[in-house]
């Protein structure tokens, strides 16, 4: 996996380690041969975020629709990789357009998603009725 357009390492207010995306960023997983969410720990320093009106996900060259991207109390984000969007096989890119933070207005930066973890995890089966 690699990711581009994150800034550098940095500490928070209580003193954990994160590192803010630009406005636009993206990462390159490989091939993917079964749906997989990613999830993006942002610990809702980002309070704008928690509506999704303002970030928006492509998988390769595909906009993702709204209901595959969901945002947790916690302020997780969880992307739902899936077919038709990605891929049968071949290489797979996530990337993402947010807008810049406003609050940041005494940091110079253009910043966009603060990131203190990223996962790949498996969707949760629906239970048989």
């Amino acid at each position: 996996e690699t990711v581009h357009g994150l800034l550098l390492l940095e500490c928070d207010l209580k003193n954990r380690l994160l590192r803010w995306t630009g406005p636009v960023a993206g990462m390159r997983l490989g091939e993917l041969r079964n749906d997989v969410i990613l999830e993006i720990e942002t610990a809702n320093c980002r309070p704008d975020l928690s509506n999704g009106t303002n970030v928006t996900f492509f998988l390769n060259e595909a906009t993702l629709p709204v209901d595959l991207t969901s945002i947790d109390a916690a302020g997780v984000i969880s992307v739902h990789l899936a077919l038709p969007y990605r891929p049968e096989e071949g290489e797979t890119w996530v990337k993402w357009k947010v807008d810049t933070w406003a609050d940041a207005s005494q940091d110079p930066r253009e910043l966009g998603i603060p990131v203190y973890a990223i996962r790949l995890t498996q969707p949760e089966k629906a239970e048989p009725v």
